[in-house]
């Protein structure tokens, strides 16, 4: 699994949405957004300013029109205390490495 950098959401290698052609991954980020705010619970989000509302609404329709993609299986889109605790150190470093990034002189 990557994390994508803004949003601090991650994404499986063998969901297929690095090699999808534009505007399908753009779509989808909110799609993983949420779903990555439902595997780190609600309680471990930190909101990366995100709208909660509308991530839902476009995950419920992402859902509803590609319901055997293999993002959508429970395992990837349930709360899961190992996995959001991996999530939550690599999101540690993202941010460190990021926030190191901008800190450099140019």
């Amino acid at each position: 699994m990557k994390i994508e950098g803004f949003s601090q959401s991650f994404i499986y290698e063998d969901e297929g949405l690095w090699e999808a052609k534009w505007p399908l991954p753009e779509a989808f980020k909110y799609v993983i957004s949420y779903r990555t705010y439902l595997v780190i619970g609600i309680e471990n989000d930190k909101n990366f300013m995100r709208s909660k509302r509308f991530d839902r609404s476009i995950y419920t329709i992402a859902k509803r029109y590609f319901s055997n993609w293999i993002g959508f299986h429970p395992s990837r889109c349930t709360y899961n205390a190992e996995l959001s605790d991996r999530m939550q150190r690599i999101r540690k470093v993202s941010l460190w490495k990021f926030e190191k990034m901008f800190d450099e002189e140019i």
